[in-house]
């Protein structure tokens, strides 16, 4: 979460270059207060640190790589163009992040709720499958 305050012309430069997702009142609301709620923040932190662990491990035990992490994501590589991964995960609704040379074989996979990360690990098992095929 965050906010730029600048001239038109810098925030309009800045909002050619932001994320694609944006965060709307309803969301900015919802995260001012889950920020305000410790215990809420704990337990999310706990359940993305326990997701993120699982996830590596299971990415691990699959043959892959994975680079140690201590954010809400795995970077993984998957041992073949990541862009064309990437591709056929989203053909399946999953959206991942391909990387830029030099780690164009890697893809940032951010830490979904548990049935978002198996459904993550199974669509790209088929399609490393497939790939390999």
């Amino acid at each position: 979460m965050g906010y730029v305050i600048g001239t038109p012309e810098v925030v309009t430069h800045l909002n050619r270059l932001r994320a694609p997702f944006n965060v709307g009142s309803p969301g900015q609301v919802a995260a001012r207060a889950a920020l305000g709620d410790q215990a809420h923040l704990r337990a999310t932190v706990e359940a993305t640190i326990r997701d993120r662990e699982r996830l590596g491990a299971a990415l691990r035990a699959s043959g892959l790589r994975v680079a140690p992490s201590q954010a809400n994501f795995v970077l993984v590589d998957v041992e073949q163009p990541g862009r064309a991964v990437y591709e056929a995960l989203l053909r399946d609704g999953i959206i991942v992040r391909p990387m830029t040379p030099p780690l164009d074989t890697w893809l940032r996979v951010t830490i979904g709720l548990p049935q978002q990360n198996e459904r993550f690990l199974d669509s790209l098992r088929r399609v490393l499958r497939e790939s390999r095929a």
